[in-house]
């Protein structure tokens, strides 16, 4: 069975943080690079990839602020930036909550985009970044 995304999910949160989930079935590209362009680390910060049996990739934050995180079977990893600090704590608004992340887990558009393009096309990390094993 090849790889493909089957389900793109974002999250809005309006009035009182309640959350309205937009969900997109089988996706393409266009509307993923879109879904990650449109996060705005307020109302719109979290979204999901969700490939075949439950493999997910995370996305959160937005305005050139972005936590990935991708959950496998039974581990996961986290796209870091390593020239950053991971002892200096930033606040990052995450699914309608702010989140204290160290810095190092905070990436660039262009760095959670390349991220997401390769988890699109073959389910893998990109082997081009850094990624820390949970």
């Amino acid at each position: 069975m090849s790889w493909t995304v089957v389900e793109l999910s974002v999250d809005q949160y309006g009035e009182q943080n309640v959350n309205r989930r937009e969900t997109i079935q089988s996706p393409d590209w266009e509307e993923v690079d879109q879904a990650i362009r449109s996060l705005d680390s307020a109302c719109r910060s979290s979204m999901a990839l969700t490939g075949p049996d439950d493999v997910v990739m995370c996305l959160g934050g937005g305005r050139d602020f972005y936590h990935v995180y991708i959950q496998f079977d039974e581990s996961g990893a986290v796209l870091i930036d390593p020239s950053k600090d991971n002892t200096d704590m930033v606040d990052m608004t995450i699914g309608g909550v702010i989140t204290p992340l160290p810095s190092n887990m905070i990436v660039s558009l262009a760095n959670a985009l390349d991220a997401a393009k390769e988890f699109y096309l073959t389910g893998a990390l990109s082997s081009k970044m850094e990624w820390l094993k949970t």
